[in-house]
């Protein structure tokens, strides 16, 4: 948690996220697209507003979420799971049970109008759709109130 603070503070670099699933995320269009990138995707909640289903953070490696700005809100997630044989059985149940992954956390709220689009290439996937749109009001609000631990807050 210090690095992330010394990040967001300009003290250090940004984190170090590299490989070919990185070079998918940083080729998006970067004028039209709210990012988050997490090498931690487990660690979200500690510093943003609980935005994906705690499930799906506990079983990636790599999270990439990029949103098009535009009507209807268009999403990108990118996941990077232990093996591929772990990505094409998450692919598997994400296909047969998105309800169940791709919601908003402590909510009913999908972050899916229809069931997504999924791509795996060996332990990566990506997942493309669209965004309701008051899921998509949401997850910029959530975006911009980050959660700052009490020991940092408080100083």
């Amino acid at each position: 948690m210090d690095e992330l603070v010394r990040v967001r503070l300009g003290i250090d670099l940004d984190l170090k996220i590299t490989g070919q699933l990185f070079d998918r995320f940083q080729a998006l269009d970067r004028e039209s697209a709210l990012r988050l990138i997490s090498r931690s995707p487990s660690d979200l909640p500690r510093m943003f507003h609980p935005i994906f289903a705690p499930e799906l953070l506990e079983n990636s490696q790599l999270l990439g979420l990029a949103l098009t700005l535009q009507n209807p809100v268009k999403a990108r997630l990118f996941l990077k799971l232990k093996t591929p044989e772990s990505a094409s059985e998450f692919a598997r149940t994400l296909h047969n049970e998105p309800q169940r992954w791709l919601r908003l956390q402590d909510s009913n709220l999908l972050l899916y109008a229809q069931p997504p689009e999924i791509t795996r290439q060996a332990a990566n996937l990506e997942l493309r759709f669209n965004v309701p749109e008051e899921t998509a009001r949401l997850l910029c609000s959530a975006s911009q109130k980050p959660t700052l631990p009490a020991s940092v807050a408080g100083d």
